[in-house]
């Protein structure tokens, strides 16, 4: 009787761990964009460590950076070029050390961070606390296979803490080779 005990509770625990591992694949990549729940998703506001993410959108389109032979790190080979428009909270300052992307297993740092309206600049690292403030995420993560007809799903990843919030799952609009431009208003 013991014995039946175990290998049913072992199987339970094999069971919720495998369908962990599939979930977890799910947030790197999808292909269910072009669903109505997919684009209303882009509306709804996100929360993440330091306040909530209007938007994020994804193209092939360049994106001009100012001062860009200052960039901590060369862009890529296939780069694809991922912006997430985020509100802070109040107190909060942002930094391009504060966040990375993680696409299929891959951390890409921040490469420049933009106000809403203005302009990337690779000089600029740091930006200050202001309460409700917009900025802009800049990420060129290494996709060779882009696919203009999906969803993109990362992840947000905050690296100064190992507590707490540290990791969004975001989903990206895809542009394709179009510019991004995020539409509606950005005061509250």
């Amino acid at each position: 009787m013991k014995n039946w005990r175990r290998v049913v509770l072992l199987l339970l625990l094999f069971s919720g761990i495998s369908g962990r591992g599939r979930e977890g694949e799910l947030q790197y990549r999808s292909d269910d964009g072009t669903t109505a729940e997919a684009s209303s998703a882009f509306r709804k506001m996100l929360r993440f460590r330091c306040g909530e993410i209007i938007a994020a959108g994804i193209s092939r389109h360049d994106v001009p950076i100012a001062d860009s032979e200052q960039l901590l790190s060369l862009p890529p080979s296939s780069p694809a070029y991922a912006v997430i428009r985020v509100r802070l909270d109040e107190g909060r300052s942002l930094s391009i050390h504060d966040f990375s992307l993680i696409h299929n297993y891959k951390n890409f740092a921040c490469v420049a961070i933009r106000p809403v309206p203005g302009k990337f600049d690779a000089a600029r690292r740091i930006f200050p606390a202001f309460n409700g403030r917009v900025y802009d995420l800049l990420f060129i993560p290494d996709i060779p296979d882009f696919n203009p007809k999906i969803t993109y799903r990362c992840t947000l990843h905050y690296c100064l803490a190992s507590t707490g919030m540290t990791d969004t799952d975001v989903r990206f609009r895809n542009f394709d080779g179009r510019e991004i431009v995020f539409p509606g208003p950005e005061k509250r």
